[in-house]
């Protein structure tokens, strides 16, 4: 049972004046006369100042609410598949941070409360959440999840490597790949380092060059495209860049979702397409890289020039026997003064999902991130040209764009080929998913 307990002076002690005269604020928890316990899964952010404050806030939330939270930190590439694992062992956590689409998915099988007086509540805030937070969340006007973070996906590269050998960054793709050939010194320093592997990075980095030559991987809602000129021709293109050019590390074939974190961090690539968990990670542990560092748009092709982006939810499960606690959690996290510090102590991580606080002197300070801030409203999520959905969510996690991206570059068997059994192997979760054959 529980009681609110706040009065609209002790909210705005908080920090939340911003929401509104309620006399209960959203953003502050209820006291409960019981000690409920709740776990939180959220992933690391790749710098431990970061970690230690999600550590912290959860602390004082548990604290304030007179509960006991329970924080699991699981590392970025491994949350996806244990999350899956938990949910069909019919144990998942109370709250858990949820990659993009996975988001709409879970919500289709019925394991995700609704929250969308939370949403309501976050709306308030002074001019409101970037369209793509709400896009990972909502559906038929109600949410499912709180939007945390926005991930854009803009190439880091060595800015100091340009300057010694004085050329500009390339003006397309084409121009890419010989800027690379010209400072690449494999075995030690190669000049891309894209994840080929089947990992969540192997299917976006792998799309994102698709997208250059009009290779998307839906039409629309309910319609594929794989199968397509466009998928054809950037197949071709990344087997030139991997096994004629050879600009690729041979190794990331195999990369797991950190492998390009790994290779940009030990100096063995000059450009990676990545979130900025990298640039994160360099300005705890390596100043000097991060000095040397851009971060910039996709070079275009001949389709156009095309950047990505992804969101991450908290998802409360249906499961939980604490839902008013968890929900309060949410919220505790969300309340824009609290989230912002740990946006900015996580050096640039992501881009808030507040429009507000992009405004912050922390990102004003800071040129590097002057293209980085735009790309939410530009930018296309791996299942274009279809927003994130259930169906979507299971072609993503089943890694079928870096098996048909594999099956050229490793098998030798033809891009139109691969990009057929690529559509039939997607067609089928469609179908499932869309009720069709």
């Amino acid at each position: 049972m529980t009681e609110k307990t706040f009065t609209r002076r002790e909210v705005l002690k908080q920090g939340a004046a911003a929401v509104g005269a309620a006399a209960f604020s959203a953003w502050t928890p209820r006291k409960t006369w019981a000690k409920p316990q709740i776990t939180v899964w959220t992933i690391g952010f790749f710098n431990p100042k970061a970690d230690e404050i999600i550590q912290q806030q959860f602390a004082e939330f548990a604290k304030k609410a007179n509960a006991e939270v329970n924080v699991v930190i699981v590392p970025g590439p491994q949350i996806t598949r244990k999350l899956q694992t938990a949910v069909e062992g019919g144990a998942p956590p109370d709250l858990s941070m949820i990659y993009d689409s996975d988001t709409q998915y879970y919500r289709s099988i019925g394991q995700l409360l609704e929250v969308t007086d939370l949403i309501n509540e976050m709306k308030k805030e002074p001019e409101g959440l970037f369209p793509a937070a709400l896009e990972t969340v909502e559906y038929e006007g109600k949410a499912f999840g709180v939007p945390l973070i926005i991930s854009p996906w803009p190439l880091h590269w060595r800015k100091d490597l340009f300057e010694q050998a004085k050329l500009e960054y390339p003006k397309d793709i084409f121009e890419f790949v010989e800027v690379c050939k010209k400072l690449q010194k494999p075995p030690y320093l190669y000049g891309a380092g894209f994840c080929l592997g089947r990992a969540l990075d192997g299917v976006d980095n792998i799309q994102n060059i698709l997208w250059l030559f009009g290779g998307w991987m839906t039409q629309d809602e309910k319609t594929l495209s794989i199968n397509s000129p466009g998928t054809i021709e950037g197949l071709k293109f990344l087997n030139k860049m991997y096994n004629e050019d050879k600009i690729i590390p041979p190794g990331a074939i195999n990369w797991d979702d950190s492998g390009n974190n790994k290779a940009y961090q030990s100096r063995q690539v000059i450009f990676i397409c990545n979130p900025t968990s990298v640039y994160s990670y360099l300005s705890i542990n390596d100043p000097d890289l991060m000095s040397k560092t851009g971060l910039s748009p996709f070079p275009p092709g001949p389709a156009g020039s095309f950047s990505l982006i992804d969101a991450w939810a908290y998802g409360a499960f249906t499961k939980t026997k604490e839902p008013n606690l968890v929900k309060d959690a949410m919220m505790w996290m969300m309340q824009p003064d609290r989230y912002a510090r740990l946006i900015e102590e996580a050096g640039g991580r992501a881009v808030p999902v507040y429009r507000r606080l992009t405004k912050d002197e922390f990102w004003q300070q800071r040129p590097v991130f002057s293209e980085f801030l735009k790309m939410p409203e530009y930018g296309y999520r791996v299942t274009a040209k279809s927003p994130p959905t259930p169906a979507t969510a299971e072609v993503v996690d089943s890694y079928i764009i870096p098996d048909m991206a594999q099956e050229v570059l490793v098998r030798g068997v033809d891009p139109a080929e691969a990009a057929k059994r690529a559509q039939e192997r997607a067609q089928a979760i469609f179908d499932r998913h869309y009720k069709r054959g």
